[in-house]
């Protein structure tokens, strides 16, 4: 599991259950612990694993509610992936994703790694977009490695 650097500008757990009029709940706050904390995005039941460490009575179903709830008021994201699982990113800070077509990961791209073409003018009444999300797709370094070892 890949570990997310401190030092992101995001607000404390604590505070940001608060701050959205969550109940704070000893589940809650581990749950959104480690959703901030992770870098593979991870899917509901990946995150129950993660979460029944410290309690084990945790259900499925509560922490998918509660990803979903989290995800609803902008405190995680939902992530765009390849298969029927939702999943989840913590990174609340505007960045991109990448994925892997051999191994299936979603790898982070920050905006300043990448040249970001400018917001789209659409000629279309129907909609205006105000933002836009980078999806780039193609082989990760471990799945190119991978393949030169005998």
């Amino acid at each position: 599991m890949e570990q997310r650097s401190k030092g992101q500008g995001k607000k404390e757990p604590l505070e940001l259950l608060r701050s959205h009029n969550l109940r704070v709940t000893p589940q809650r706050l581990e749950i959104l612990k480690q959703i901030q904390r992770t870098e593979d995005h991870p899917s509901a039941t990946e995150l129950h694993r993660r979460v029944r460490r410290k309690f084990p009575n945790i259900s499925l179903d509560t922490v998918a509610r509660t990803l979903e709830q989290f995800a609803k008021i902008g405190i995680c994201r939902w992530v765009e992936g390849y298969d029927d699982v939702r999943r989840y990113d913590g990174m609340m800070e505007r960045h991109h994703h990448f994925h892997c077509i051999r191994c299936k990961r979603i790898l982070d791209v920050r905006p300043e790694a990448l040249e970001e073409p400018p917001l789209p003018s659409l000629r279309d009444e129907r909609f205006k977009v105000i933002d836009f999300r980078i999806l780039l797709e193609g082989i990760c370094k471990k799945c190119m490695e991978s393949e030169q070892d005998p």
